[in-house]
């Protein structure tokens, strides 16, 4: 019978792990800011046409980096869009159920579509496309009626029908086709951390 056995002392290995460690954690933070700085620019450039079109601007603005930060808990950072003024890049994203728009603080909706007197008086370019996507459909539009729509162009309806949005995954997307990139990246920075003066 052969028996093989290794002895390795604990407190040597721990030694030499908390040596290297710091240079470890800190080569993933930053690669992560790197990562996440070249994923922003992805975003970016899929709101600015590549998978969405932008009426406003304000998705792409929305689009930020979280910058990499060190924890007890290890190393979170990322890239965030949406929110605010930007509240549907969630829809967007992530898509939604057909749905009915209705008034809160009013009797019915206002929609001046675009190159009527009243575009621009609380209107949009998610007005618009409502507007449009929804005439014909909706039977509760009403042109002209109401006093402050009626001599500006403007449509009023009591509700809309809004047929729901498609999922774009601009934000899910990136990440994904990113992930290989990123990946060796990380090893990449490790495997320096771990050389000697690394």
């Amino acid at each position: 019978m052969v028996n093989l056995s290794f002895q390795i002392r604990a407190e040597g290995v721990r030694q030499q792990f908390d040596a290297v460690q710091p240079r470890i954690v800190e080569a993933v933070r930053r690669t992560m800011d790197e990562q996440h700085v070249a994923q922003q620019a992805r975003i970016i450039d899929k709101l600015s046409g590549e998978v969405l079109q932008s009426h406003t601007g304000e998705l792409v603005a929305s689009v930020r980096l979280l910058n990499a930060v060190i924890d007890a808990s290890g190393v979170e950072g990322g890239v965030e869009a949406g929110g605010g003024t930007a509240f549907y890049g969630k829809f967007l994203e992530d898509g939604s159920e057909p749905h009915i728009i209705a008034p809160v603080n009013a009797k019915a909706l206002a929609f001046f579509p675009s190159g009527s007197e009243g575009a621009g008086i609380g209107s949009g370019p998610v007005a618009q496309a409502l507007y449009q996507g929804t005439r014909g459909v909706n039977r509760s539009i009403k042109p002209g009626k109401g006093p402050a729509a009626s001599g500006l162009g403007g449509v009023v309806v009591m509700f809309v029908h809004h047929p729901g949005t498609k999922a774009t995954h601009f934000m899910a997307g990136t990440q994904d086709e990113m992930k290989d990139e990123e990946i060796a990246a990380y090893q990449e920075a490790i495997n320096d951390a771990l050389q000697p003066g690394g």
